[in-house]
């Protein structure tokens, strides 16, 4: 994995001179963060014996530019850690983060590319989330134009809610190739990769395995009010856990976009479905289709929906109905959807999706809920659930406080299987002390649960200088 990580690194290097080339050149930030922590439990243990005063420094940098037909961004980030405690134990290379993101488009064609890569010790990893946004697969970091969008993973591995020795590498890579953008006919092809490893971890549920995707799509507009496609997807995953896992999956459709008021918007899509999966214990065969309608309306503060799913898994056929609600607030946005999913075992569990953004006096709020039913790679039907809640408030010219929860679970429907749930709380105050420069201090608990497990807890309390380097060369 590591050389593939240096070959991303590489192709920053080599799409850098051509995005300098044009105009708007360069700019570049540099982070520096230097934390001072008591934690009454460093290694996320059940029992832990002692508390740790914790050295650590952030650094990261950054890289950016953009002119009317690129984007490019890459980053990178580590932190070197030291345990006042451990006499044996050196300063640390921790948490080490490289990203890449370009973009190049014209008129009538777009091409998109990018790659992470990022390694965690195990204990961590789900923190590292809440201040990771994930694998960009736009490749620009704005939001997809498409009216129809391909469809996205989950890209939030249930197993990073799992507490472990050993450390976790991730890297995410792929391309993004778009014709007709603005034309009657249209096609889109995309690749993703994505690659989980683990080193010294213990827990059989953590295994290293690798996923590769391919979606194709030929987009048609057959008058100003009708758009049709034609879709083809292609998985294969491939897991190193005790039964080798080895799986295909392909999938061909059609679809539809109907506008039929200037107003009201139906969209269907059929697909025939292909699910082939071997083991050193038997190989398995499912066949089936997969299909969807749905109908947005817009209002005049936002839209209304409701779409039906039904969907080929690996345990069978799973339904799926929800509504939809969006809106325009006075100092923000709403959005949120209701449902309820069925699976073939007659399992039925709501489902519910909330984002809320919205200016307070002097501060922010944000708040973001997503829920969706899956099959994890141990063949568990799963309800994953993310929540992440954030409130930022200005005090005065130069100082602020905030205060942020993160919370992911995994419900298990099965009765053999393990529920997961991680959650993080924490609240600082951030002062800045001298021009660019900021001193914050705050609180941190962490707590994580398994079913059949004993509970593992932390308490934090750190003191952070920071300071920030932004500059064009």
């Amino acid at each position: 994995m590591l050389h593939r990580a240096t070959a991303c690194l590489a192709i920053a290097l080599a799409v850098t001179p051509f995005a300098r080339a044009q105009e708007g050149g360069l700019t570049t930030e540099f982070g520096f963060t230097q934390s001072l922590r008591y934690d009454d439990n460093p290694d996320f243990v059940a029992d832990p014996d002692e508390g740790s005063f914790i050295s650590r420094t952030d650094l990261s940098f950054n890289l950016a530019s953009r002119t009317r037909s690129q984007s490019l961004r890459f980053g990178l980030s580590g932190s070197l850690r030291n345990d006042f405690n451990d006499d044996d134990e050196d300063f640390e290379f921790e948490r080490p983060t490289a990203r890449l993101n370009y973009s190049i488009r014209n008129a009538s064609t777009r091409l998109r590319a990018n790659a992470s890569y990022r390694r965690d010790e195990v204990e961590r990893s789900f923190f590292r989330l809440i201040d990771d946004p994930g694998f960009d697969d736009n490749g620009d970091g704005e939001p997809d134009p498409d009216p129809d969008p391909l469809p996205d993973d989950d890209l939030v591995d249930d197993r990073e809610l799992i507490v472990d020795q050993g450390t976790r590498e991730t890297l995410n890579y792929g391309v993004r190739f778009e014709t007709g953008l603005n034309a009657p006919f249209g096609t889109s092809l995309r690749l993703r990769q994505r690659e989980v490893d683990y080193t010294d971890t213990e827990d059989p549920d953590l295994f290293d395995s690798s996923r590769t995707r391919v979606d194709a799509r030929l987009r048609f507009r057959i008058d100003p009010t009708i758009r049709a496609r034609l879709t083809a997807r292609w998985i294969y995953f491939e897991a190193d856990d005790e039964r080798e896992t080895e799986r295909e999956t392909v999938a061909i459709g059609v679809g539809t976009t109907i506008d039929v008021t200037p107003r009201l918007r139906f969209t269907a899509d059929l697909s025939a479905d292909r699910i082939e999966t071997e083991r050193t214990t038997g190989d398995e065969t499912d066949d089936g289709a997969s299909a969807s309608v749905g109908l947005v309306r817009d209002m005049p503060n936002g839209t209304i929906s409701t779409r039906f799913s039904s969907d080929l898994t690996r345990n069978g056929q799973r339904n799926s109905l929800r509504f939809g609600r969006s809106l325009s607030l006075p100092n923000g946005s709403l959005s949120f959807n209701l449902g309820v999913t069925r699976t073939e075992d007659g399992d039925t569990n709501p489902l519910a999706d909330l984002e809320l953004t919205r200016d307070v006096r002097g501060g922010a709020l944000n708040v973001s809920l997503s829920q969706n039913a899956n099959v994890n790679d141990d063949d568990e039907d799963v309800i994953n659930t993310r929540l992440s809640v954030g409130f930022n408030r200005q005090i005065n010219a130069v100082s602020s406080w905030n205060a942020s929860l993160a919370l992911a679970d995994t419900n298990v429907l099965q009765d053999d299987g393990d529920d997961r749930t991680r959650a993080n709380f924490q609240v600082s105050y951030r002062r800045e002390i001298v021009a660019d420069w900021n001193l914050a201090t705050g609180y941190e608990y962490a707590v994580s649960n398994r079913e059949n497990q004993d509970d593992r807890t932390s308490n934090v309390v750190f003191l952070n200088l920071e300071r920030q380097f932004n500059f064009r060369p």
